[in-house]
């Protein structure tokens, strides 16, 4: 049998800990991506559908200010994934740019 957690990710019952439901969901956006990634390279229709896909892979691309959450010092960007039990999304850190003199 097989439980669907999210629209994107279909995971063998019995995978209970949040710990071995990240790593398959993990595993799942990986492979997709580098699938995605590979027919974007290929040009053509086939990979202007997937910048399509790709434009709408992830729920929101937003900017989480420094103390947003408990002991967040840094702000960054999110492209977030999905929410709930467990979220997934990538954090880019980036450096602000000195002032100009």
């Amino acid at each position: 049998m097989e439980t669907t957690i999210n629209s994107r990710l279909t995971v063998a019952k019995g995978i209970n800990s949040c710990r071995a439901r990240w790593a398959e969901q993990k595993n799942a956006y990986t492979r997709e991506l580098r699938a995605l990634e590979k027919a974007v390279g290929q040009g053509g229709d086939e990979g202007e559908a997937a910048w399509e896909e790709l434009a709408n892979f992830g729920l929101s691309f937003d900017y989480v200010a420094p103390q947003t959450f408990h002991k967040q010092p840094r702000g960054y960007w999110r492209w977030q994934l999905c929410w709930g039990g467990p979220s997934a999304e990538f954090r880019f850190f980036g450096t602000p740019a000195p002032p100009r003199a």
